[in-house]
């Protein structure tokens, strides 16, 4: 033979574990890094290194690996491997413990408005060390505390706060923020206009100007210049530092104030002049109210308003003619009551005129008179009131045509009972004017009156009703408090209709009818009160019953033991009233029955009597057969109204039969009921078979026939004489043997008979059976 030998290799042992030494270091540090490896390696294994990732940056091989320490923290790999393969790799890491600055400081919020008291927590997060360390002032100053998470009171300035991480590699570089302090807000130093001091119409737009005060240029929550009509916080024209605006018609106050998310200033206002002329705001003369040719002369003065020149003029017809100038004018005085105009003037243009009436007293009649009404209810207690329309004078004079005395007064009030006219005038020291009148009508009161105080009516009846004096009215009108209406409500005389309602107790309406006065008079209204009484609530008990004929039945009504009943019509009643009676009817019949309350309202209940014959039913004598086939049983009839109900709740008028047993039914219609029963008994029939017979022509026991429970089997009889011969046979049931064969009379003796039978039916007739024994002819 020739051999040769097959080396097998290994695969790569697994590595068990690695470690790294030392495991931690400083960036600054300068130590050898070694890598080790255990585990049970075969010949020809060896450890590969990587960084960061299987396959990565290939450190080196070996175990153990001695390499320089890095700047960063790094995870190391290892893997064992040979010429079969690999094995699975095995990490560990080696931190570069260097002290790193939080990445993130966050306070609860940035910004505060100046002397709002509170304290800010500020949270850090991210960096690397054993300490966080805060400082206030800059990195490295006042030391506030330590930890990820500081409290501190809120600062009255913008503050920065500073952080850093210490361990036992150093310190890291600090990390800063700012808890930003909002000023309030400061009023502008002034405000203006690019015009003033304008007329209506000579410029469309003007332009506002603010300059100066504070708002925020701190905080994202933005500041605003706020531009407010007439008063400060009123009505917004506008914001920014410079507005436009449409040019005003009269003299406006504008304000400006600057609003920032903690705070308002006070407002700087300016006015901006419109200079529209104005009449005099107070116009006056120095004499006033004389009689003609009593003064000479009068000064007129006018004061106030705006503008620099003061007109004054008087209307001639349809023209206005300028008669002076200046605040104060002395003109001749009128000789009858004049109207002086006065107005200013300006660049702007003209004011409106005022006036002032120079009175020359004589006196004018009015021109009507005028009165709160114009007419009055007699007798009801209204008074009117009077005045003078137009004219002139110092006193006005009021008179009567009834009563001459003079009243003086401006107004004149008055509560005639009667149809009056009045007069005035007025008067003063140069005389009296000619009177004006006035006719003041008083109409009659409206009068209604119902004699009928009280009345009842039963419920759903209606009620006539009227009105015994009616006078002095414009329109009439019945209403009522409770349901119901009237035929006509307008009418004096009508008919009041309660309504089909249900009244369970006596219901009070009141009848209401009110005459309506002729203006200004009030209404006149009498009532009469209606009693509606509830008819008779009662029930019957049994409602529409039914009955056989030759029976009876007790009928009886429930109501109040008050109530009075009358029952009809009275055949087959053994009494027509109270509250129950007997009825025996021979065919079915309606009746009624009426309740009456003591207030004799009355109601009706109607009822029937039903009457039918009393069922037929006869289900037979009791059943012995010998057939097994199932037998139909039927209940009867009668006049279409009956039910059926049988001993196995079947509701049916037939009922089909299958086993051997007791059976009843009973049918009942609304009136009466009957009941039958019946025992079938099924596969068994019954035989009496005689002993002996005499066919000696006495017409007792003549034949020999036996007898069966069981009419329907098919049957055969053979008769026997005792040598076996046989001498008589048949198979109907109702033939029997006459003692006889071929016609010849048998001897008196013993004879034997046989008998084969068997139940009717083409399913279940039932086995065939045998029956034999002995008769005996007797002669």
């Amino acid at each position: 033979c020739k051999e040769f030998t097959v080396n097998v290799k290994p695969l790569p042992a697994p590595i068990a574990s690695i470690s790294i030494s030392p495991g931690i270091v400083c960036p600054e540090d300068v130590v050898d890094i070694t890598l080790s490896a255990t585990g049970t390696f075969n010949q020809g294994d060896t450890i590969y290194w990587y960084a960061n990732s299987v396959g990565g940056i290939a450190v080196g091989k070996g175990n153990p690996l001695t390499i320089a320490n890095p700047n960063v923290s790094t995870i190391y790999f290892a893997v064992n491997t040979n010429t079969c393969g690999e094995s699975v790799a095995l990490t560990d890491t080696l931190i570069v413990d260097a002290p790193l600055p939080p990445t993130s400081m966050i306070p609860d919020t940035n910004y505060l408005c100046k002397g709002f008291s509170t304290t800010i927590n500020i949270a850090a997060s991210g960096g690397n060390g054993t300490t966080l360390t805060w400082y206030g002032t800059s990195c490295g100053g006042t030391v506030l505390g330590t930890g990820t998470q500081l409290s501190v009171t809120a600062p009255d300035t913008t503050t920065w706060y500073y952080a850093t991480y210490t361990n036992s590699c150093g310190e890291s570089d600090c990390d800063s923020v700012a808890i930003h302090i909002i000023p309030n807000a400061v009023a502008p130093d002034t405000i203006f206009p690019n015009i003033n001091d304008i007329c209506i119409g000579s410029v469309e737009f003007i332009t506002l100007t603010s300059e100066g005060g504070y708002g925020d240029t701190i905080s994202p929550h933005g500041e605003s210049l706020t531009w407010f009509l007439r008063e400060c916080g009123g009505l917004v024209v506008g914001t920014g530092k410079v507005i436009s605006i449409p040019a005003p018609i009269v003299t406006t106050k504008y304000l400006a104030r600057w609003e920032n998310s903690c705070s308002i200033s006070e407002c700087k206002e300016l006015t901006l002049v419109v200079n529209t002329p104005k009449p005099p705001d107070t116009i006056s003369v120095d004499t006033n109210y004389f009689c003609p040719g009593a003064v000479s002369a009068i000064t007129l003065s006018g004061t106030g308003g705006n503008g620099t020149a003061t007109k004054w003029a008087i209307i001639q017809g349809a023209d206005t003619i300028i008669i002076g100038s200046g605040t104060h004018l002395t003109v001749v005085a009128p000789l009858v009551t004049t109207r002086y105009l006065v107005r200013k003037e300006n660049y702007c243009g003209l004011s409106p005129w005022a006036f002032i009436d120079v009175v020359v007293n004589l006196p004018v009649s009015p021109v009507m008179i005028s009165a709160t009404d114009d007419s009055i209810c007699a007798l009801s207690g209204m008074s009117v009131m009077m005045w003078a329309e137009g004219g002139v004078g110092d006193s006005l004079l009021w008179w009567s045509e009834f009563d001459p005395t003079i009243i003086i007064s401006d107004t004149l009030t008055v509560s005639p009972g009667t149809t009056t006219t009045y007069f005035a005038r007025y008067k003063t020291n140069c005389g009296v004017s000619d009177p004006v009148s006035y006719t003041l009508t008083v109409i009659p009161k409206p009068i209604a009156v119902i004699n009928k105080e009280l009345d009842s009516i039963c419920e759903q009846l209606s009620y006539p009703v009227s009105v015994d004096t009616l006078q002095n009215y414009a329109t009439i009108e019945w209403t009522t408090t409770g349901s119901g209406w009237f035929d006509n409500p307008n009418a004096a005389s009508t008919v009041y209709h309660y309504g089909n309602y249900d009244v369970i107790t006596s219901d009070t309406v009141m009848l209401i009818f009110t005459a309506y006065g002729n203006t200004p008079c009030a209404d006149a209204a009498d009532t009469t009160t209606l009693i509606i009484n509830p008819k008779p609530e009662f029930s019957l008990y049994p409602d529409d019953p039914a009955i056989c004929r030759d029976s009876s039945i007790l009928i009886t009504v429930t109501g109040e033991p008050t109530f009075s009943y009358h029952w009809e019509p009275e055949t087959g009643l053994d009494t027509i009233a109270g509250d129950s009676v007997v009825a025996s009817p021979r065919e079915t019949t309606s009746y009624e029955v009426i309740a009456t309350t003591l207030q004799g309202c009355s109601d009706m209940i109607p009822f029937g009597i039903t009457v039918h014959p009393k069922p037929y039913l006869n289900l037979g004598v009791d059943q012995y057969l010998f057939t097994c086939e199932p037998v139909k049983l039927d209940a009867g009839g009668g006049d279409g109204f009956e039910y059926y109900l049988w001993d196995n709740q079947s509701q049916s008028r037939i009922r089909t039969i299958s086993e051997t047993g007791h059976y009843w039914v009973t049918v009942g219609n609304e009136g009466c009921t009957v009941t039958d029963s019946i025992y079938i008994q099924l596969c068994e029939g019954v035989f009496n078979v005689p002993t002996a017979f005499s066919p000696n022509s006495d017409g007792v026991n003549e034949v020999f026939r036996p007898v069966t429970s069981d009419v329907t089997i098919s049957f055969k009889m053979y008769i026997y004489d005792r040598h076996g011969m046989l001498i008589y046979q048949t198979d109907d049931l109702q033939k029997g043997w006459d003692g006889k064969f071929n016609g010849d009379v048998c001897p008196a003796g013993i004879y034997i008979y046989y008998l084969v039978f068997r139940g009717d039916g083409t399913t279940a007739p039932g086995r065939e059976q045998t029956l034999s024994g002995q008769v005996f002819l007797v002669r």
